[in-house]
């Protein structure tokens, strides 16, 4: 089986948002929490001549601040990736692309780059609304967006077709 598709930035940041939500998020939840809780005790110290007040205010203000981090942090992870990969097209990464599935390996083309992954590393296959995350170890992975110019095989031939390749979960 062989399929093509165009890869761009905001694949790339949809990606990046689904490894930070899916890896990362347990990570920055204790912080965002624990920082929030920081700055609500700060404020019920400060505030402790109104006890009513500063329970008041720090009630409000954990909530606000935990979801004000929440959203920002991934604002700023986007932003960084629109950065580093925005800043010069990158032919590497962005742009079309030419996946084939071979009997023992997968090849994945660019203009000027070829990849070849063994079956045997591939890891993970995540189907999201807009696109598949298909993992080859722990840092490598194909993006494919799930739009009009993706051609040679549907979405469903894609992700039966990489299921069956993967290992059995221990």
């Amino acid at each position: 089986m062989t399929f093509q598709f165009l890869l761009t930035l905001d694949d790339l940041v949809a990606y990046n948002l689904h490894v930070y939500q899916r890896h990362l998020a347990q990570r920055a939840l204790v912080v965002q929490l624990g920082v929030s809780l920081l700055v609500g005790g700060c404020l019920l110290f400060l505030l402790r001549q109104e006890p009513p007040v500063a329970i008041i205010v720090s009630a409000v203000a954990i909530p606000f601040l935990f979801a004000f981090f929440r959203v920002s942090q991934a604002r700023a992870l986007a932003q960084n990736v629109r950065r580093m990969f925005g800043r010069h097209h990158d032919p590497t990464s962005l742009g079309p692309h030419r996946v084939s599935l071979e009997r023992d390996y997968v090849r994945i083309e660019l203009p000027h780059v070829r990849s070849e992954f063994d079956w045997e590393v591939l890891t993970d296959v995540v189907e999201t609304p807009n696109h598949l995350f298909i993992g080859f170890g722990p840092v490598r992975s194909l993006v494919v967006p799930l739009n009009d110019t993706l051609t040679g095989a549907s979405r469903e031939e894609i992700v039966h077709a990489f299921r069956k390749r993967l290992p059995p979960r221990e």
